[in-house]
């Protein structure tokens, strides 16, 4: 169910008091991908699977994850209001493409 309307100034204050968790060692959303990218890729590495193929399906468990522990962010995509885009970096080719698009950009 889509909570009441946040002013700008209430959203900005609730992003803040994340980041006062996160950088308290306390965070309440999912572990930067960073960690998760480092351990999924090094056991894909090992059995030839095409690295691409999962980091497209990491982007959509991060990204369903990201919605399931943020009720500020999905209430906000479900308004319409904001939109999440995972994207892949193309490092050899110089680009950045989208694979994972939620809600309206």
């Amino acid at each position: 169910m889509l909570a009441e309307r946040r002013t700008p100034e209430e959203v900005w204050r609730e992003m803040q008091r994340g980041n006062a968790r996160f950088v308290a060692g306390e965070p309440q959303h999912p572990r930067q991908a960073v960690d998760r990218v480092r351990l999924a890729t090094g056991a894909v590495t090992a059995t030839g699977i095409d690295a691409l193929d999962v980091a497209r399906e990491h982007l959509r468990d991060s990204v369903g994850a990201l919605l399931a522990a943020s009720e500020l962010i999905g209430d906000e995509v479900a308004a319409g209001t904001l939109g999440i885009v995972g994207v892949s970096y193309r490092l050899r080719e110089g680009r950045v493409v989208p694979d994972v698009v939620v809600g309206q950009l």
